[in-house]
């Protein structure tokens, strides 16, 4: 694992098991606790962080809980940026989250603005190589 945080790294580094108890999720173009250009609403208990459901695939927080009460880990979740980050004024686009070190990749086609369009894949994923590192597995 590369360089993220020294407690990230220390976590890993005493932990044979860490995949177990531990999962990292960077949020690309959000601000220190929230805003900032990119999807930053994903059930993260600020008011205008409102995810797109509350189900474990859009809320930190219900996937948290499947984990704990359910054994089932989450690999991403989906975060929604607001138009003037107001969830009154509508949907700007979504994109997924990925559990580190796997990072969002554009599937190619369709809008960018939508999380569908997008896989979990490895940092060192290239175009037209096996899929067996993405999101389906």
């Amino acid at each position: 694992m590369r360089a993220l945080s020294p407690h990230t790294n220390q976590v890993v580094r005493a932990n044979d098991d860490t995949p177990d108890f531990f999962r990292l999720f960077m949020v690309p173009g959000m601000l220190h606790c929230g805003g900032g250009p990119g999807p930053n609403a994903f059930g993260q208990s600020l008011p205008k962080a409102q995810p797109l459901s509350n189900s474990p695939e859009h809320d930190v927080l219900s996937a948290l809980e499947r984990w704990v009460e359910d054994g089932v880990a989450p690999k991403q979740i989906t975060a929604v940026k607001y138009v003037n980050d107001q969830p009154a004024q509508g949907v700007m686009r979504t994109r997924p989250l990925c559990a580190y070190p796997k990072i969002a990749f554009y599937k190619g086609s369709g809008s960018t603005n939508d999380a569908a369009n997008f896989a979990c894949r490895n940092a060192n994923y290239k175009k037209g190589q096996d899929h067996d590192d993405d999101d389906a597995d």
